[in-house]
């Protein structure tokens, strides 16, 4: 995959901008009260016993700063879903329409149609679907049986956060190569 001049120039800005706030977060003059995820080391129930070291306390500074983060991560995979959408699904060449004879709705006097793709059913996206979709049903029901469980439940939001992950990644890869790809070009009187 070729990166991009503009994609290194975000990412460059982006670490400017995160920099100071994480200095920041870390050494305020004055911290701010945090909360207590664990108060007793002995207990057996342990809230942040997880499989990723994670702090004991959270403040708001660098709560702050995760959460910034975590927008630009998003941003991030939805212009790789949309790069991804348009290589794979318009792979082909477009199909010529001069002389077709298309649907009323998608023409009128200041709209016309200027390429059409036409959806494929390659093999690569029925098992891609198919593997999305076992690990759709399969964190669903991580989620049931960690939601029902009585003992431990603090991995409740990674089970969503998955489920819902491969959720989008399943209406992308089915948009990519299940449905038709179409360029409109309309006449607008500015």
């Amino acid at each position: 995959m070729r990166i991009e001049r503009e994609a290194v120039l975000i990412v460059v800005l982006i670490g400017l901008v995160l920099t100071p706030m994480w200095y920041f977060a870390i050494a305020s003059g004055e911290p701010t009260p945090g909360v207590q995820l664990q108060s007793d080391s002995d207990t057996e129930i342990v809230p942040t016993e997880t499989f990723l070291p994670t702090p004991n306390e959270v403040n708001t500074n660098v709560s702050g700063v995760v959460t910034w983060l975590a927008l630009f991560v998003l941003v991030a995979m939805i212009v790789y879903t949309r790069r991804f959408t348009e290589r794979v699904g318009r792979a082909t060449d477009a199909l010529r329409l001069d002389g077709t004879v298309l649907p009323s709705w998608l023409t009128s006097e200041h709209r016309s149609v200027l390429a059409y793709w036409p959806a494929r059913t390659p093999s690569a996206g029925l098992v891609t679907l198919a593997l999305l979709t076992w690990a759709v049903v399969s964190f669903a029901g991580l989620l049931a049986w960690e939601g029902l469980n009585y003992a431990r439940t603090q991995f409740i939001g990674v089970y969503m956060g998955l489920m819902l992950l491969t959720m989008g990644v399943w209406m992308a890869v089915y948009m990519t190569w299940f449905m038709p790809s179409i360029t409109v070009a309309e006449q607008r009187e500015h």
